[in-house]
């Protein structure tokens, strides 16, 4: 048994709160059956009640929460951060000047961990306090990649955002050198983001950490039905913008093709892209559910219309693993255990989407074998005892022996 440390800024729940928290929680979930797991979190995803209780109820008196003192919350909050600009490097990003209480980094030395993980990249500070101990660094993302996919999104150009992703791209390429300079091995959760990350630090130290699925929920899966129900979720923003748009105006250009379908958009920011829609389609729109991946479970088909992004999508993998038929760009199933005319629907362009619906109808029994193929292949290979033995391999000085070659990737 081996002692791990886990430095956080989301305290680790069971379904993402505040920023991405059920990526540690899993994990450590699982490394806590066959080693001694502390968990130190800044809670900055700001989780209490019912949420907070059922973390401790799985993590037990080793989930310590240390919120940022006052001096922590003056040198990273927004409004006061510019009055330290001097102090710090012209390019590391703000949350990287976040420390440790004192206290805390003795508490860290008498556990003498054998492995310290820091959660996410911006934890260089934590991770120059701790230097002494094997360390590994969680991405979940290479953000400089991010950045530099966002300068092809003609947003980013009318919306006058060029100057901050440009400042972003120099900052996170700082960041990546220095943690480089301190840790042992870098995991992100994509397979472009460490190819990025290694030819920025000129080094070999990030490792593809594949994005485990967490909540599963058994559905039949049957689309020999008169009706299909499609479903989008997430938010119509800077990831999804140019590729909603285009959707929008070829579902209205072939509504008349799309009869047999009954959409529903899931979140609180597809109320204009409703209203645009709902003189030509059967369109609904909710802003909550209660249980996202049980709500999931109650349709067919789930469009990912994602235009900007990095990593994995978390939401690819509920509804691959739910179930449901997905049709979506590169960006939504790139690193995800899916292949286009094997496992889902993968569109060049957006408004092809209602010719690929048309398809479907066309030869369900084909695509419902898609649909299954891809639910046996996201709980194979985003097993969450992958990852694990990642981290295994890096605490026992193993070779990691994965195959990467399963996740769609452009490499």
């Amino acid at each position: 048994m081996k002692k791990i440390v886990l430095i956080t800024d989301f305290t680790p729940t069971i379904d993402n709160i505040n920023g991405p928290s059920a990526l540690c929680y899993y994990i450590f979930k699982a490394l806590a059956k066959e080693h001694e797991v502390y968990i130190y979190s800044t809670n900055a995803n700001k989780v209490n009640g019912k949420m907070l209780k059922s973390s401790k109820e799985t993590f037990g008196d080793k989930l310590y929460i240390i919120p940022r003192n006052i001096i922590m919350k003056v040198l990273l909050w927004g409004k006061t951060a510019k009055l330290f600009r001097y102090f710090y490097p012209t390019d590391l990003p703000t949350l990287g000047r976040y420390k440790l209480p004192s206290y805390v980094v003795k508490d860290i030395y008498k556990i003498n961990p054998d492995l310290v993980v820091l959660y996410p990249m911006t934890m260089l500070g934590p991770l120059k306090q701790l230097k002494k101990f094997k360390s590994l660094v969680i991405g979940p993302d290479c953000f400089a990649l991010h950045y530099i996919r966002a300068l092809s999104n003609p947003c980013y150009y009318k919306d006058e955002k060029i100057s901050y992703a440009l400042k972003s791209i120099k900052q996170n390429i700082y960041l990546a050198k220095k943690i480089t300079k301190f840790a042992h091995k870098v995991a992100l959760v994509g397979r472009e983001d460490c190819s990025l990350f290694n030819t920025i630090t000129n080094s070999k130290k990030a490792m593809f950490l594949p994005h485990p699925h967490y909540t599963l929920f058994e559905k039949t899966i049957n689309l020999h039905k008169e009706r299909l129900k499609v479903i989008v979720t997430g938010n119509y923003n800077e990831y999804t913008d140019v590729d909603v748009d285009l959707m929008v105006t070829s579902f209205i250009d072939n509504s008349s093709d799309l009869k047999m379908f009954d959409f529903t958009f899931l979140g609180k920011s597809w109320g204009c892209v409703v209203d645009k829609l709902k003189a030509y389609l059967a369109v609904e729109h909710k802003t909550w559910v209660d249980d996202y991946v049980e709500e999931l479970s109650n349709y067919d088909i789930q469009i990912f219309p994602i235009s900007l992004g990095s990593g994995t999508k978390g939401k690819v993998l509920d509804a691959a693993s739910t179930g449901l038929l997905c049709i979506g760009s590169y960006i939504a199933f790139e690193n995800i255990a899916l292949r286009p005319s094997e496992s889902c629907i993968w569109y060049k362009k957006a408004s092809e989407i209602p010719q690929l619906l048309k398809e479907v109808v066309e030869d369900k029994g084909k695509y419902q074998a898609y649909a299954i193929r891809a639910r046996n292949n996201v709980r194979k290979y985003h097993n969450v005892n992958l990852a694990v033995n990642q981290i295994e391999a890096l605490l026992f000085d193993e070779d990691s022996t994965i195959d990467d070659s399963v996740y769609f990737s452009s490499m």
